[in-house]
């Protein structure tokens, strides 16, 4: 019997922290092409954040497709035999979205590799598509760093500023989604569930703020209101800032 308890709680807390880091992951989508234009078939695309990676690979068309991907920044590799290897720097990342890179064109091997340019490129942009266009919202560090209301890095007051729906709550500090009651939204932090409305993060460490004010996948069940990402900076993103700046 104490066996069987043992099995039951395990399986339970495996599937508590799969369903938890499952959460405000986003993906990436491209395609590559050979030196004549046509579909490369079977190149390995591998986006890695310094950290951790993970791999794609190109289908009769040429396409990728590279999902469950913690928000951040990834650089992509492309290889395949015969061919030079390619890479492509500087990819962003943002939870519930996906990221399209340009077509990337792969030539026969040289002896060398070719580095491509960043997806955001003059201030413009990565193309994102939004699951749920309607109702989610994002804003990046860059957004954030000159909202009057972001000073002290307060989440009610930031997520105020993104969308009309959200309204400071009547019964206390917090927030209120589409005149929800106080506590019924929902925030994860880096993945984290947290109740607390009136948490703060320091503004200049946040990378994103994701927001839902309705159509809440299921996977956000237990919420009333609205839900909150909140994705923290990480190192890598620090370090191609620094990079962007030399």
């Amino acid at each position: 019997m104490f066996m069987k308890k043992q099995i039951i709680c395990t399986a339970l807390a495996v599937f508590v922290v799969i369903c938890t880091s499952a959460q405000g992951l986003g993906e990436i989508q491209g395609k590559v092409l050979d030196g004549e234009g046509l579909a490369a078939i079977g190149a390995y695309v591998q986006a890695s954040n310094g950290i951790e990676s993970a791999t794609g690979v190109t289908n009769v068309d040429g396409r990728y497709r590279i999902n469950h991907l913690r928000p951040g920044k990834y650089d992509l590799m492309i290889t395949m035999n015969g061919m030079d290897t390619i890479r492509h720097f500087n990819v962003t990342v943002d939870p519930e979205q996906i990221s399209f890179v340009p077509e990337i064109t792969i030539l026969p091997y040289s002896g060398s590799s070719y580095t491509t340019g960043t997806v955001q490129v003059d201030g413009i942009r990565d193309p994102l598509i939004h699951k749920d266009a309607e109702h989610i919202q994002t804003w990046r560090s860059e957004d954030i760093k000159h909202l009057p209301t972001a000073h002290g890095g307060k989440i009610a007051n930031i997520v105020q500023s993104m969308s009309s729906d959200i309204k400071p709550s009547s019964e206390g500090s917090g927030m209120s989604i589409r005149g929800s009651r106080e506590g019924g939204t929902l925030i994860y932090v880096d993945g984290v569930k947290i109740r607390n409305s009136d948490i703060s993060v320091p503004a200049s460490g946040i990378s994103s703020v994701s927001v839902y004010t309705a159509g809440v996948p299921a996977k956000y069940g237990d919420t009333t209101s609205g839900v909150i990402l909140v994705n923290t900076k990480s190192y890598t993103e620090e370090y191609y800032k620094k990079l962007a700046a030399e």
